[in-house]
């Protein structure tokens, strides 16, 4: 009875009152590379060490005009997921998890 003076300084104590965690936001905008992404990842498997900055000017030369300099952000995300992958293939000799999950759908569905 003595802690209930000070009880509402500790704020709600039911679970039920905590808020939802949010789903991860989806893409919203068409893939700007769709087009050229085997392209793109080939490039990449090829010469691991390049930046994403010097793909998108190879890319850019090759295809003037067709992808502006504001997309190097998405591409270098994009790096950043293919170089994951690669190091995941060295270190523990599995596939990319995108991969396993295609798998096992496309096994659900045999």
């Amino acid at each position: 009875m003595s802690s209930l003076k000070i009880a509402w300084q500790d704020g709600e104590i039911r679970p039920t009152t905590k808020p939802k965690p949010k789903a991860k936001r989806l893409r919203r905008r068409p893939d700007p590379f769709v087009s050229v992404s085997d392209k793109l990842q080939g490039w990449f498997e090829a010469e691991p060490w390049r930046t994403a900055h010097e793909l998108l000017d190879r890319l850019q030369d090759e295809q003037p005009g067709a992808f502006p300099d504001h997309l190097l952000r998405t591409l270098q995300r994009r790096l950043k997921d293919w170089r994951r992958d690669a190091a995941r293939r060295l270190v523990f000799g599995e596939k990319p998890l995108d991969a396993m999950v295609h798998d096992d759908m496309a096994g659900e569905t045999k």
